[in-house]
């Protein structure tokens, strides 16, 4: 018997002792599918019980704290390494973010809050994210970083009225999870303009998967009373009427950024 197959033996043996104690061992790997370490969840954890790794790390001077539940998960995989996921699009917000309420429409595990409180400090965020498992993550990632006084959670789903909707959820990237707006759905949705009605907001990041224009039409009262900065992801079908839209009421596209083919992200600027 050679030494790798005698080695694989013992891991096989070590994972059977393992699940008969009632232990699941999963591999955490990096971005590019290198071993990381190993997970463990007891099956006889309570249903609110949620294991999984911390990261800490330091960005731009600032210490940053990131729970990854799940090492598969294409905006988790990039925490585990101690990253933000999509760095150059959050370079793109310091410029025009000066303080202030900054409001994060799907939120997901946190990104762009943690961004938006420890890099950019923002006096206070909210975040909305009606998706359970990444709701549960955004909540484990606020109190990790000690920021309970800073972002309140709406775990609720923006829309231009009030309703119930049901999540879609793509293989190992909760970021793509897709809102489908139904009667039968367990999730609550709510217009942005009866959450922020007396919200001084100074910037607006929509990230929504299709829902762009719905959720920014439930929102027509506070962008027009507060005019502020916009950073919304916009698929790219929705392109004109998204621009046609943002021109009547008074902005102008600053820049724009181009990560996947079907859609876009827009940096919008009220001219006045």
């Amino acid at each position: 018997m050679n030494l790798g197959h005698y080695a694989r033996r013992i891991v096989q043996r070590s994972n059977e002792m393992l699940n008969r104690a009632g232990l699941d061992l999963s591999r955490i790997e990096t971005p590019g599918s290198r071993a990381a370490g190993l997970a463990f969840q007891w099956r006889r954890d309570p249903a609110n019980v949620q294991r999984g790794a911390v990261v800490r790390t330091i960005e731009q001077g600032h210490a940053v704290r990131f729970f990854v539940a799940d090492n598969s998960d294409l905006i988790q995989r990039y925490h585990l390494r101690g990253k933000f996921y999509e760095a150059e699009e959050l370079a793109l917000l310091a410029p025009w973010f000066r303080g202030g309420l900054f409001v994060d429409v799907g939120a997901n595990v946190g990104n762009h809050t943690l961004y938006a409180t420890l890099i950019l400090g923002a006096d206070r965020v909210i975040a909305f994210e009606p998706n359970p498992p990444a709701l549960a993550v955004l909540e484990t990632n606020i109190i990790l970083n000690g920021l309970g006084d800073r972002v309140t959670i709406q775990p609720v789903g923006l829309s231009d009225r009030p309703g119930r909707a049901m999540v879609h959820l793509p293989y190992a990237n909760l970021g793509g999870a897709a809102l489908e707006v139904t009667d039968r759905g367990e999730l609550e949705i709510v217009t942005g303009d009866s959450v922020l009605v007396d919200e001084p907001v100074a910037f607006l990041k929509i990230d929504t998967e299709g829902l762009e224009m719905s959720v920014l039409a439930g929102l027509e009262q506070t962008i027009r009373r507060h005019r502020p900065v916009m950073f919304v992801e916009v698929e790219d079908v929705n392109i004109p009427a998204f621009t046609a839209q943002c021109e009547q009421w008074g902005y102008r596209t600053e820049t724009t950024y181009k990560r996947y083919p079907v859609n876009t992200n827009f940096l919008m600027v009220p001219q006045d």
